[in-house]
């Protein structure tokens, strides 16, 4: 729907502070502010919001925690895949020598099955952690 300037609703006399032409209609002097130069548009609230986001990072980190951070995370993901590991393998060699001890048995077929899985999740793991103590002495990192 289009405004009729020269219709308003409102009458209230206005006066322009650059060429002091008076004005009726408040929509007309809003135009007439907008030519003037004199309109300067209400502050947006969400602009400060906006640059603080863009100029500024959500968790203010220093570079260097950034650098020990990996570095932490790098030895925490060691120490828990090792210990599942070791919990992994003495499962393993527990079973081993259980099947070995029963010699001719016949096993489930599931069983055999799960054996072999966690048998190359073991070796799986041990390879994952050798990369792991591979990136660590790379980095100068104890583990």
């Amino acid at each position: 729907m289009e405004t009729n300037l020269n219709q308003c609703c409102v009458s209230m006399h206005s006066i322009c502070d650059t060429c002091r032409k008076v004005f009726i209609c408040p929509m007309q002097y809003i135009e007439h502010r907008e030519k003037c130069g004199l309109y300067e548009p209400l502050p947006n609230p969400l602009d400060e919001i906006i640059n603080d986001f863009t100029t500024r990072s959500l968790y203010p980190i220093k570079e260097e925690n950034k650098m020990e951070d990996w570095k932490d995370r790098l030895r925490a993901e060691y120490t828990q895949t090792k210990e599942r590991y070791e919990k992994l393998k003495a499962y393993n060699n527990k079973k081993e020598v259980e099947s070995n001890l029963m010699g001719d048995v016949v096993m489930k077929q599931e069983d055999y099955y799960n054996g072999r899985l966690m048998k190359e999740q073991q070796h799986i793991m041990g390879e994952y952690l050798h990369i792991l103590e591979l990136r660590a002495e790379l980095a100068h990192i104890e583990l």
